[in-house]
């Protein structure tokens, strides 16, 4: 079952109309509220070197991260709201495996809750899950056509 709704968010980030998609997984239900982690902009990612263990992801899509401001919880949720660009001139669906979190200790996930149609040249923010693990959100990868 897929429930999507629309929430309005007011906080550091000013007031967005936010596009939730949250699908029935086990791992997406949260019993305790998130929290904005640090912004992925203000790690220096380019420092870091993880052997990739995960070659496959994230799988090629028609869609740029215009920004990300990863959440998590006291009891491991990690979660990112995420604003995605459709750089296709048509309309383009972004799936699970098109966005992927490089977490600390250098593992990879793909989202799990993430399934949109965008028109062509759009930008859609969506909160995304990521999952249960004790290591945070260093880094969100998407990979071009």
């Amino acid at each position: 079952m897929k429930i999507t709704c629309q929430v309005v968010c007011v906080g550091l980030l000013g007031i967005a109309l936010l596009k939730t998609s949250i699908a029935r997984d086990s791992e997406c239900e949260i019993d305790t509220g998130l929290n904005f982690d640090d912004n992925l902009s203000s790690i220096q990612t380019d420092q870091l070197h993880f052997e990739d263990q995960q070659p496959g992801l994230p799988r090629a899509s028609d869609f740029i991260i215009i920004s990300a401001y990863p959440m998590s919880n006291t009891n491991g949720d990690r979660w990112a709201l995420v604003t995605l660009k459709n750089t296709s001139v048509g309309i383009s669906s972004i799936t699970n495996e098109a966005l992927v979190a490089l977490f600390a200790d250098g593992s990879k996930r793909a989202a799990r809750n993430l399934h949109e149609r965008v028109n062509g040249k759009a930008q859609v923010s969506l909160s995304v899950c990521f999952g249960n693990t004790k290591f945070p959100i260093v880094k969100l990868l998407t990979q071009s056509r």
